[in-house]
């Protein structure tokens, strides 16, 4: 199996990526701000023109595990599924697994940005990440989850975990009786100017949202 990177450098080049050759490496001038939604899409879009089988996602923040790329083509051809939805870790950011499951994460009340994993059936609703209006950026993948419910596509989930996320949010920290690392990030504060901006927009403005993301919005 050939797998080839496409990475977007949101205003933060590093130029030793051009030393691969199975590396695209595309170089926004200003960074967007914008939790990666523009360089997200701008590189979905790009594979999308390269011709691939299966895309998926990867930010800067995640790993994939030496398993991965074999449980997603076993899990594709025994599913016949059209998008697959891995499985991750919580993962300190020394590397070393954090002993903590989500259960959003269990019972597929939440995707992480990363876990996606888009056959060509599929690659219309992964276009519709760039709909994603900036103000909703922090709940990004939520929004994202939204349209993949509505999406009609036969989704699947891996039954392991092969996908790592470096994670800063100090409340898992602090359900393992663990200090949050140095730069640790709190989110509830966004989360409430998400909801107060999407729940004060104009009503066309949120129909048209919604319509171009086929799915209701709901922030809670």
């Amino acid at each position: 199996m050939h797998v080839d990177h496409i990475l977007i450098a949101d205003g933060h080049p590093q130029e030793w990526v051009e030393d691969y050759d199975n590396v695209d490496h595309l170089v926004l001038r200003k960074s967007s701000a914008d939790y990666g939604d523009t360089p997200r899409s701008l590189g979905f879009l790009l594979a999308i023109r390269r011709d691939y089988d299966i895309i998926q996602f990867l930010d800067a923040d995640n790993v994939l595990f030496s398993n991965h790329f074999e449980a997603v083509l076993n899990g594709f051809a025994a599913t016949g599924a059209e998008l697959l939805i891995a499985r991750r870790h919580m993962l300190r950011p020394d590397g070393s697994i954090i002993n903590w499951t989500s259960e959003e994460d269990e019972n597929l009340q939440h995707v992480d940005t990363s876990c996606y994993v888009f056959s060509r059936n599929a690659f219309p609703v992964g276009l519709k990440w760039s709909y994603i209006p900036r103000e909703l950026g922090c709940v990004d993948d939520r929004v994202f989850f939204a349209s993949v419910k509505c999406s009609n596509l036969k989704i699947s989930a891996l039954p392991i975990k092969t996908v790592g996320y470096t994670c800063m949010w100090p409340g898992v920290y602090r359900a393992i009786g663990e200090d949050p690392p140095p730069g640790h990030r709190e989110i509830m504060d966004r989360y409430a100017d998400a909801k107060t901006w999407w729940n004060t927009l104009d009503e066309n403005r949120r129909q048209l949202i919604q319509r171009n993301l086929g799915a209701t919005i709901n922030i809670v």
